[in-house]
């Protein structure tokens, strides 16, 4: 019995060898079919997920329902919003993809912010419409503050309402204004670094005043991307400060600042430096 049973395996075994050989062969073929398989069933919820939310955006359903006070734009154009807003100093813009969490997930941040801004804050839907060829997002969602006769300032941070309404504050008012040297003394004394224009006749049209205005506004957005830019332990973002002095100069012998360098006796546009117990310019 055991060598009639013996037999019969070894009969299997013989009627396998081809089929093992060939197997062994395209054992590479074999796993890259398999590797395609599970590929595209991992795939599966992500397309139903892509065709949710592209139906999802496609719907006439309000961002911001009410009794939100964010005006909610859903098929302008972000052309049509600005000139909507001519008349405003500056605006708050939330632009937005129905379908993206990112956007979902800030709206309660935004509506934080509505509450108490000084800001009129609109919302414009972004996606496949003349909004996304106008704007540029490159990533959902976006928050701008628009300032008229000048551009738009990108906040780079995380949609928490006390970040976003600090950006709105310096957005506003990028630049010190002191009346007296010695409110100028004081600032200076403060901050590390202090770049002070004097300016007694104030024309925000002419290059000089939009060019320092700008580089107030400017500067910072240059490093929110960064946790921080240090330099010699230093932190720029905290420590550089730009002044108006609206003061008329005194002449040399009129001054009476412990400032070495003071402004008063040099030109328009002057730096300080404060290191440890002295300043320079």
């Amino acid at each position: 019995m055991d060598s009639h049973r013996g037999a019969r395996v070894s009969n299997i075994v013989e009627m396998l060898k081809p089929y093992s050989y060939e197997v062994l062969c395209n054992i590479d073929a074999f796993i890259l079919v398999f590797c395609s398989v599970g590929l595209w069933l991992s795939s599966v919820p992500h397309i139903v997920h892509s065709l949710r939310m592209i139906q999802d955006s496609s719907t006439k359903e309000v961002f911001f329902q009410q009794p939100s006070s964010v005006m909610d734009y859903q098929n302008d154009s972000y052309g049509a919003l600005l000139s909507s807003h001519s008349s405003n100093p500056a605006t708050l813009i939330f632009l937005y993809a129905k379908w993206d969490a990112d956007s979902r997930h800030s709206r309660s941040a935004v509506r934080d912010v509505n509450e108490f801004s000084p800001l009129e804050v609109c919302a414009l839907s972004c996606w496949r419409n003349e909004c996304s060829s106008e704007a540029k997002v490159n990533r959902y969602p976006e928050l701008r503050v628009h300032i008229k006769d000048f551009g738009h300032l990108t906040y780079r941070g995380h949609f928490v309402p006390v970040h976003i309404s600090n950006f709105v504050s310096y957005s506003l008012r990028p630049i010190i204004f002191v009346n007296s040297e010695e409110e100028l003394s004081r600032v200076v004394l403060t901050h590390k670094f202090t770049i002070v224009n004097h300016w007694t006749d104030i024309n925000w049209k002419s290059a000089e005043h939009k060019g320092f205005y700008a580089a107030a506004l400017r500067f910072p957005e240059q490093f929110l991307l960064k946790k921080t830019l240090e330099f010699s332990g230093i932190d720029l973002r905290k420590d550089l400060v730009f002044v108006v002095a609206t003061f008329r100069r005194r002449g040399k012998h009129e001054n009476h600042t412990n400032i070495q360098g003071s402004p008063l006796r040099r030109f328009f546009l002057t730096i300080y430096a404060h290191c440890e117990n002295s300043v320079s310019a």
